[in-house]
């Protein structure tokens, strides 16, 4: 549902986060009891929500799930048509292009590794 309300929005930009439970938290406490933490966050985070890490698993919600639906969030918002055409219609200099090929590359690469 989130990826169609994003695409149905249809904002510039769109970012997907994977939950990052952090200690005294509902989240972190019912992980900490039912689940399992994949990379600690006791100590805090390098890279935080952004990093495309998957820091725990609870219930029938495996790592390898997460991120699959993570990235099919980015290809399906991002690899539209209608989504590409309207972007490159917004660059007015040649700096402008640099970036966007830098921001699809780096985005091409965080989705299919």
């Amino acid at each position: 549902r989130t990826i169609d309300f994003s695409i149905e929005m249809s904002p510039d930009i769109a970012n997907f986060m994977i939950a990052l439970p952090l200690p005294g938290t509902e989240v972190y406490e019912e992980i900490k009891t039912e689940g399992r933490f994949l990379i600690s966050v006791e100590d805090g985070v390098e890279k935080g929500f952004y990093a495309n890490q998957v820091f725990y698993e609870l219930g029938a919600m495996r790592k390898d799930e997460v991120l699959k639906h993570y990235r099919k969030a980015y290809q399906k918002f991002y690899f539209r048509i209608s989504w590409m055409l309207r972007s490159l219609n917004t660059l007015h200099s040649f700096g402008e292009v640099l970036w966007f090929k830098d921001a699809v590359a780096e985005l091409i690469k965080d989705i299919f590794r």
